[in-house]
């Protein structure tokens, strides 16, 4: 039975607060578009470190190349709202943070996962999981081992059966929907299955696992000769 921490630093939505308050080793949360899960896991993360002085984290997402845009678009804003962001430093060539407690933050990606070899932490948060997870080999051979020990957050929209449905399968997990976001209108809701395909509808916004790396494409001649 999970227990609950102390309150957030920064109010969390209401349907996301089971998710995000839930103690256990290995946390799986599956969602759709703009449901808010990116910025509330990066202050989940803050916060996790923030009683953690000295400690290491992980944040790891698809590409090298998006590691500065979660940084400049998340990180940085919830420092600052934190007042913490001017004694944090960050080295945008080692993709390390330095909190302001001494806390350490190192970001890897799903590309390069040859660069986090070796190391242990404390906590992680696995970004984007439907995305990162299509090589099995990812968890096994080289996160599992680094954060077997941590409080795991794994985020992300499904794409396809990959190693993100084993992982929810074994273990707590939670899925939030379009219609649980405030980010989305029902109208929006309403627009959004007109403009997509079913597969692709149930997929990117009710966040369900969809059977085939190729199904949210399953019905492309229709909508461009429609």
């Amino acid at each position: 039975m999970s227990s609950v921490i102390q309150k957030p630093i920064i109010q969390v939505p209401t349907f996301l607060k089971d998710a995000y308050l839930d103690q256990s080793d290995i946390v799986v949360i599956k969602a759709g578009r703009r449901t808010g899960k990116t910025y509330n896991f990066v202050t989940w993360l803050i916060q996790e470190m923030d009683s953690l002085p000295g400690e290491q984290a992980l944040w790891v997402d698809t590409a090298q190349g998006n590691i500065q845009k979660y940084v400049d678009r998340y990180f940085e804003p919830t420092l600052k709202l934190m007042n913490h962001w001017e004694d944090t430093h960050w080295d945008k060539q080692k993709k390390v943070m330095k909190l302001y407690n001494g806390a350490i933050i190192d970001f890897g990606s799903a590309e390069r996962p040859e660069l986090m070899e070796g190391f242990g932490y404390a906590r992680s948060v696995l970004n984007e999981g439907g995305l990162i997870f299509k090589k099995a080999r990812l968890w096994d051979n080289t996160i599992y081992p680094m954060i077997k020990q941590a409080r795991t957050r794994i985020i992300g929209t499904p794409k396809g059966n990959n190693k993100i449905k084993e992982l929810y399968a074994s273990n707590p997990h939670y899925t939030f929907s379009c219609y649980d976001s405030p980010f989305w209108t029902p109208e929006q809701i309403e627009i959004a299955k007109t403009q997509m395909t079913r597969e692709a509808f149930r997929q990117e916004m009710l966040a369900e696992f969809i059977e085939g790396a190729g199904a949210v494409f399953r019905n492309i001649n229709e909508c461009i000769s429609g």
